[in-house]
């Protein structure tokens, strides 16, 4: 039962996220990503001793080497998610654009505009860079 308070406090927290996400400009959103790579950048050391230990105790629990793999990072690892951010952030923010506007016989004006989907939930294992490609998007 706590797991499920747990889980649905998390869905309310993200719909009011979701709100407030709705309202950030461009701009914004571009700086805090950049804000994530400065930091990716800054403690690139701390992250990958931080994954040594995480393959030194995966090693201990006998993961399979393939989990071991998809867990592991290193500088070009870690450089891939770099750039993986970097290119989001040159991509056009979706949010707020024209798909599509058509008139109804009644000369009623239709327009579909993008809109942020909102949280729907990721699932993965091991792999450092779905997180931060997830977050980012």
């Amino acid at each position: 039962m706590e797991a499920e308070m747990t889980i649905s406090e998390m869905g309310k927290k993200a719909k009011n996220a979701s709100s407030q996400l709705r309202q950030t400009s461009s701009y914004q959103k571009n700086r805090a990503l950049e804000g994530v790579l400065a930091s990716l950048k800054i403690n690139r050391s701390k992250i990958i001793e931080g994954n040594n230990k995480d393959i030194k105790y995966a090693n201990e629990k006998k993961l399979s080497d393939a989990m071991i793999d998809r867990l592991f990072l290193n500088d070009e690892r870690l450089n891939s998610i770099i750039y993986g951010l970097e290119e989001i952030i040159t991509l056009p923010d979706p949010v707020g654009q024209l798909i599509e506007e058509f008139i109804r016989p009644n000369g009623l004006v239709i327009n579909k505009v993008s809109t942020p989907l909102g949280v729907v939930g990721v699932i993965f294992e091991s792999r450092p860079n779905v997180f931060c490609d997830a977050a980012a998007l």
